[in-house]
């Protein structure tokens, strides 16, 4: 089925930048009403499609569950949308010279702030798909007094897996894979690495890392066993370069977590043994003679035979103004400078200042962080670091965590570890578009990043 959507919005009046060389700031003047008149296009078009297949299995009369239908719903959808960041749709470009004679350029929309946004600059040729899953089954209903009824249950309800590619995103041209989320902390980054251990020879592998990691006991063991996977604690296991004390490490992370744990397998189980049988030679031993019954198991990593060519003529602060003015666009309804959308949603009754109380510089996390830096340098890994900000409009007292953040920092200067300190306590020194909300990295946030990372692996050196 084809779509296609189109939008024109109406302007009388018009923003425009002037600097203030007293206040060494760019100021907004918009015009009075009815003094100008401007329009606005929005445009995308799309064509999509979809279908069902269903599957009926008998499986006899003899047991309660006779019958599984399984229905699968594919469907595949392409979209579009041309670039609408274009002068004709309002934007532009305001170049002007600071008081120390550095030139800036800051492109703008002309109608922004009024009662309709403008539309976002970007394009995109999209293509979508998602296949759905739905089992059921027919058993016998045991209240039926007939002895003849039926009833349908659900096995799986809706098990859907899709995806996305949009063919014209803008790239560096750096090849990453990225993956983590909250609770992903120093220890599972540990194993991980451990696990993978003969692949971190000049591995290019940046850590992001969050202060607010070193208020917490360390990593929780929920994340540890979504991210440490089976086949990761098999490679622990089996993997003879890795060594009794640092098998019986994780034996005891998993020891101590036991409790918290709905379920262990022989895995977890081993571990545990190498940790608690540590000091029991005849019993350490034969716990280490058996660890090739669980099956070695190797990761090879598939070279990439394409050539993509990396940028590094980007205009890095027309991007940090662009996205930094985006922003700003969108954090207009608050003081703290996260988005509307998400100040409506968790301070609608109005805002209340955030706290972090349990700060240590001897935390548990910031001993695993220590013991991940010594795992990465051990193996010559080509390590990096990023510390996320936390946005002080919200958070009062961040200084608590300058002890921890210097400890922290003189802990990579002593590695020669290059790093991004994004962190600062102070509003003065916060920049609004870093953070989305109260700590998760914005848009402005990711370019910084992106830049650290062009500039400590791809720059010429």
């Amino acid at each position: 089925s084809p779509s296609v959507t189109y939008g024109m919005n109406w302007y009388f009046q018009k923003n425009t930048k002037a600097y203030n060389s007293e206040t060494n700031t760019v100021e907004d003047n918009m015009s009075k009403l009815f003094e100008t008149f401007g329009v606005t296009q929005d445009f995308s078009g799309g064509l999509s499609a979809n279908t069902r297949i269903t599957g009926i299995f008998n499986l006899g009369t003899k047991g309660k569950l006779q019958k599984i239908r399984h229905m699968i719903t594919p469907s595949i959808g392409f979209s579009f949308h041309p670039e609408m960041g274009t002068s004709w749709n309002g934007y532009t470009q305001y170049n002007y010279v600071d008081i120390n004679g550095i030139e800036h350029y800051v492109d703008y929309n002309k109608y922004t702030g009024q009662l309709n946004s403008p539309p976002s600059p970007g394009k995109s040729a999209a293509m979508s798909f998602s296949i759905g899953n739905n089992i059921e089954g027919k058993v016998l209903d045991e209240t039926d007094t007939t002895g003849g009824g039926f009833k349908i249950i659900k096995i799986i309800d809706n098990l859907a897996l899709g995806g996305s590619y949009n063919f014209l995103a803008d790239s560096l041209g750096i090849r990453v894979n990225a993956f983590g989320h909250a609770f992903h902390q120093s220890y599972a980054i540990y194993a991980e690495c451990l696990a993978m251990r003969e692949n971190l020879n000049k591995a290019k592998i940046c850590i992001i890392l969050s202060p607010s990691w070193f208020e917490t006991p360390g990593t929780n063991i929920e994340a540890f066993l979504e991210f440490v996977r089976p086949n990761f604690l098999r490679k622990i296991i089996c993997d003879t370069s890795i060594s009794r004390k640092e098998k019986a490490g994780i034996g005891e992370y998993l020891y101590m977590n036991r409790q918290l744990m709905e379920t262990s397998n022989s895995k977890i189980d081993y571990l545990v043994n190498c940790y608690k049988f540590q000091n029991v030679p005849i019993l350490n031993n034969y716990i280490f003679s058996k660890n090739q019954e669980f099956g070695n198991i190797s990761y090879k990593l598939i070279k990439n035979q394409t050539s993509r060519k990396i940028k590094t003529n980007v205009h890095w602060n027309n991007s940090f103004e662009k996205v930094q003015n985006d922003f700003l666009q969108h954090a207009t309804s608050n003081k703290i400078f996260v988005a509307d959308s998400y100040y409506k949603l968790n301070f609608n009754s109005g805002h209340k200042a955030g706290n972090f109380t349990t700060i240590g510089t001897n935390s548990q996390e910031f001993k695993d962080f220590s013991l991940l830096l010594d795992l990465l340098e051990k193996n010559n890994a080509d390590v990096s670091i990023v510390i996320q900000n936390l946005n002080p409009y919200h958070y009062s007292h961040l200084d608590r965590f300058n002890p921890t953040l210097n400890k922290i920092i003189s802990l990579l200067n002593e590695k020669n570890v290059p790093f991004l300190n994004m962190f600062t306590p102070n509003k003065k020194e916060y920049i609004p578009g870093t953070l989305n909300d109260v700590m998760h990295t914005g848009d402005l946030g990711w370019l910084k990043i992106n830049k650290f990372i062009l500039d400590t692996y791809y720059a010429e050196k």
